[in-house]
C-alpha cells in the first residue's frame, strides 16, 4: 500500500504525532496529496506538532506576529507559511534557555549535585516566560520622548497588561528575569570583582588589574574592523575559540578593561540591560568577546529600541557584517547605548506591585523562586484559567 492509498484520515493522526516540524515537512513534501493533507487550515496540524515542540505556541506565535507587524496576533488564525522561519527561531532560542538554566540554577558548591536536565512540563513554562518576558520587553521597553524615564513607578498600563495572568505564570516570569541577570551578570557584564577572581584563577596573581584608569579611545587591538577605514562597524566575531581570553592578561589586552563596575551601580547596570530580547542576550553571549563589542552591540540596539524600529530577529541579519555604527541623531547629547543603560526596566516592579496586590510578600516570592518552591521547578497548578492575551 502507498501513501497515496492510505485515507486522509489516517494519515492526519501520522502527522499529528510527529515528534518535531522537521519531520512534520519532511512528510508533508513526500507529495502534493501529503502537502494538502498537512497544511489543511481547519486541521492545524503544523500547529499541534509545534506546541509540542516549541510551545506553548499561544504566546510563540503572537512574537512572530509581532515580528512582522509590530502588534500581537490573532490567536484564532491558523499559521501561516511565510511565519514558520520566525516561529523556528524563536522557539529555538527559548530552547536554548532551557538548556542553560539547569547550569545556571544549579552553580553553587553546595547544590550542583542537584544539577538535573528540565523535565518536560518544567520546560514548556520556561519556553513559555521566555516568550512571555520578551513580550513584554516588545511592548514596553521602549522610549517615545526625550529623557522618559523607566525607573520611575510602574504604569498602570504595564499592570494592566500582567494582572490577567495567574500566580504561577507571574512566578515563571520572575524566574526567567533572575535567570538573565545571572547571564548578564557573570558572562556577558562582569563586575570588577567577578573580573578579578576569574584573572586571578588564570594567572594566580590580580594586583595589577586597575578598574579606575580609563582606557585610552585608540587602543582597541582586539576589535576587528570591516574595512581600513573604519567607517562600517566593529565585528562581532563568530565564537571564540581558546585563541583569545578576556581573562587573561596579555601586552596588548588589559582584563580590567572587561569589568562595569561594583556593588549597586553594577546591579543596576545589569537590571538595565535586561531590556534586550533573550535573543540578544543569547547572542552577546556567544558571540561578543569584549566590552568594547558589547557596547558597540548595545548603541546600536539601543537606537533601535529607542526609536521603535528594532525587530525581534532583524539583528542577526544586522550583524552578517559587523554591528553597524550608529548614525543616527542623538537624543539631547543622549547615544543608544547611554540611553540604555540610564533608563531602567519596568519588569520586576510590575511584578512586585502584581504580586503585592494578591497578599504575596515579594521578598519571600523571590527566595521561594530561588529556592524552586515557586517559578519554573515550583509544583504545577492548575489555576492559569488566562483569557486571551491582546
Amino acid at each position: 500500500m502507498t501513501f497515496k492509498e492510505i485515507p486522509n484520515e489516517i494519515m492526519m493522526q501520522v502527522f499529528s504525532q510527529c515528534p518535531d516540524v522537521g519531520t512534520f515537512l519532511a512528510l508533508a513534501h513526500t507529495c502534493h496529496q501529503l502537502r494538502e493533507v498537512a497544511f489543511r487550515q481547519e486541521d492545524r496540524l503544523l500547529e499541534k506538532v509545534l506546541d509540542r515542540q516549541y510551545g506553548p505556541v499561544h504566546p510563540l506565535l503572537q512574537l512572530a506576529h509581532y515580528d512582522n507587524e509590530g502588534s500581537p496576533s490573532d490567536a484564532s488564525r491558523a499559521i501561516q507559511a511565510h511565519q514558520l522561519p520566525a516561529l523556528l527561531a524563536i522557539g529555538r532560542v527559548a530552547e536554548e534557555w532551557c538548556q542553560i538554566y539547569p547550569f545556571k540554577k544549579w552553580n553553587d558548591d553546595d547544590n550542583v549535585v542537584d544539577r538535573r536536565c528540565l523535565d518536560g512540563a518544567e520546560a514548556r513554562c520556561l519556553r513559555q516566560a521566555v516568550y512571555r518576558v520578551w513580550l513584554y520587553g516588545a511592548t514596553f521597553h521602549y522610549g517615545d520622548s526625550l529623557g522618559q524615564n523607566l525607573d520611575e513607578d510602574t504604569g498602570e498600563e504595564q499592570a494592566d497588561y500582567l494582572r490577567r495572568l495567574g500566580t504561577r505564570s507571574l512566578a515563571d516570569m520572575l524566574d526567567f528575569y533572575h535567570m538573565l541577570i545571572h547571564v548578564l551578570g557573570s558572562s556577558i557584564c562582569p563586575s570588577n570583582e567577578t573580573v578579578e577572581h576569574r584573572v586571578r584563577k588564570r594567572v594566580g596573581d590580580s594586583h595589577h588589574l586597575n578598574f579606575y584608569v580609563p582606557v585610552a579611545s585608540g587602543s582597541r587591538p582586539l576589535l576587528a574592523i570591516n574595512n581600513p577605514h573604519q567607517d562600517e562597524g566593529v565585528e562581532i566575531a563568530p565564537p571564540a575559540g581558546h585563541s583569545f581570553d578576556r581573562y587573561k592578561p596579555t601586552r596588548e589586552h588589559n582584563p580590567a578593561q572587561e569589568g562595569w563596575g561594583s556593588g549597586n551601580a553594577h546591579s543596576a547596570l545589569v537590571r538595565r540591560m535586561t531590556k534586550l530580547n533573550p535573543a540578544q542576550i543569547l547572542y552577546l553571549r556567544k558571540h561578543a568577546r569584549t566590552k568594547m563589542e558589547i557596547l558597540a552591540a548595545v548603541d546600536y540596539w539601543g537606537v533601535a529600541l529607542r526609536s521603535r524600529t528594532s525587530k525581534l530577529l532583524d539583528f542577526r541579519q544586522d550583524f552578517a557584517n559587523g554591528v553597524p555604527r550608529t548614525r543616527a541623531p542623538r537624543w539631547g547629547g543622549l547615544s543608544g547605548e547611554e540611553w540604555l543603560l540610564w533608563n531602567q526596566e519596568s519588569l520586576k516592579s510590575t511584578l512586585e506591585l502584581l504580586f503585592t496586590e494578591r497578599g504575596c510578600n515579594f521578598r519571600e516570592t523571590i527566595e521561594a523562586v530561588r529556592e524552586g518552591r515557586m517559578g519554573i521547578l515550583g509544583p504545577s497548578e492548575d489555576d492559569e484559567d488566562e483569557g486571551p492575551e491582546e
